[in-house]
C-alpha cells in the first residue's frame, strides 16, 4: 500500500501499578517514552504523534528534543487505551494512510520490528499488521486508514483487542524474532527484572 506510515506512540496511562509516572522512568538513561519515540524515528516512521495524559506537561518535556507532536486524551482518566488512539489518529494529516501504534511501556522492541511491519504494509493489502514471537501477537500494531473508522466509530466499552479479533480476516501476522513485543513495564519489580531483553511475559496489548 502506497502513503506514509505515521507513528502513534500511546502515553497517556495513569500507572497505577507503577507507583510513578512510568513514561518517565529512565531505560538506559532515557525516558520509556522518550526511547520509543527514537525507535520509531530511527526506523524510518515519519510523523510521529505523542498521546499525553497523564504529567503531560512533564511528559511533553521528555519528548520535547525529538521532531515528534504531541496531542492531549482529555479521557486519559478512564484508563481506556481505544481513546489515546483515537485522539491520536484524529490528529495526522491526511497524506498519512497508516498508523503503527506503539506503547510508551514497551522500551524492548526492537528495530527489525518495526522494518518488518512496514515492509509487510508496504507489500500487502490488508489493514491490520500484527506481530508475532513464538505464536503471540503483542506490539507494535499498524492499522492502514481503511480500519480507522471502526476504530473511531466503535460503541463505547470496546477495546482495541474487540476490534484486533472481530477483523481477523483483515489481519496480516508478521512473524518476529523480538520478544520485546510481549514485554511491558507495569510494575517496579519489572524495571528491576527487565534490565536486558527478558523472557515474554503477559501484557495488556491486543493479542491472541
Amino acid at each position: 500500500m502506497g502513503g506514509e506510515v505515521g507513528g502513534l506512540v500511546l502515553a497517556a496511562g495513569l500507572s497505577t501499578r507503577m507507583g510513578a509516572i512510568k513514561q518517565l522512568l529512565p531505560i538506559e538513561g532515557k525516558p520509556m517514552v522518550a526511547r520509543v519515540a527514537r525507535l520509531l524515528l530511527d526506523s524510518g516512521v515519519g510523523c510521529i504523534v505523542v498521546v499525553v495524559g497523564q504529567a503531560h506537561r512533564a511528559v511533553e518535556e521528555a519528548v520535547q528534543p525529538l521532531p515528534v507532536q504531541t496531542v492531549f486524551n482529555p479521557h486519559h482518566r478512564n484508563g481506556e487505551m481505544i481513546d489515546s488512539v483515537r485522539v491520536g489518529l484524529g490528529a495526522f494529516p491526511p497524506h498519512v494512510t497508516a498508523a503503527l501504534i506503539a506503547l510508551a511501556d514497551q522500551p524492548f522492541i526492537e528495530r527489525k520490528t518495526v522494518h518488518a511491519l512496514l515492509a509487510a504494509c508496504r507489500a500487502g493489502s490488508h489493514s491490520i499488521y500484527q506481530p508475532r514471537h513464538k505464536r503471540r501477537h503483542g506490539h507494535p500494531l499498524l492499522l492502514h486508514r481503511t480500519i480507522w473508522p471502526d476504530v473511531l466509530n466503535a460503541p463505547p466499552g470496546t477495546t482495541l483487542r474487540d476490534i484486533v479479533h472481530s477483523h481477523r480476516e483483515r489481519r496480516c501476522s508478521v512473524s518476529v524474532d523480538d520478544p520485546g513485543i510481549l514485554i511491558d513495564i507495569d510494575r517496579p519489580e519489572d524495571l528491576r527484572s527487565f534490565g536486558r531483553v527478558p523472557t515474554t511475559r503477559s501484557s495488556t496489548s491486543p493479542r491472541s
